[in-house]
């Protein structure tokens, strides 16, 4: 089973989210900001990250920089969910690779990270 952190400060768009994935067949596990990402991330393998912009402590464009950085989710594909279209250069310029515009359809998500998993392991 492919695990997936999600992280959003909101913790209806996690539910969400979570819900979404485990629908899917994902294992899923949650994150409320940046920070505790990235220290999820430091001991814990996951297939993808998706992961919000706009959160305290440590941004999305933060945890994707310190991912990046990592030996551990160099190259872990992260799909940035949000509704900041602006922001999206950055994102990718930071090591996104996928991005999904809110609010989403369940399909959308699903397809995001199963694109986003299958597209990685076929670049490895």
């Amino acid at each position: 089973m492919q695990s997936i952190l999600v992280v959003d400060d909101s913790a209806t768009m996690r539910k969400l989210v979570e819900r979404y994935l485990e629908s899917a067949g994902y294992r899923v596990t949650c994150a409320t900001d940046g920070q505790q990402a990235h220290q999820l991330a430091l001991t814990h393998d996951f297939d993808a990250i998706v992961t919000d912009l706009d959160m305290p402590q440590m941004n999305g464009l933060e945890l994707i920089g310190a991912l990046r950085h990592s030996r551990r989710h160099r190259h872990t594909p992260v799909v940035v969910m949000t509704g900041d279209h602006g922001a999206r250069p950055e994102a990718m310029k930071r090591g996104a690779t996928h991005w999904l515009h809110k609010p989403f359809k369940r399909d959308q998500m699903i397809s995001a990270v199963t694109t986003a998993i299958a597209q990685s392991a076929s670049s490895a």
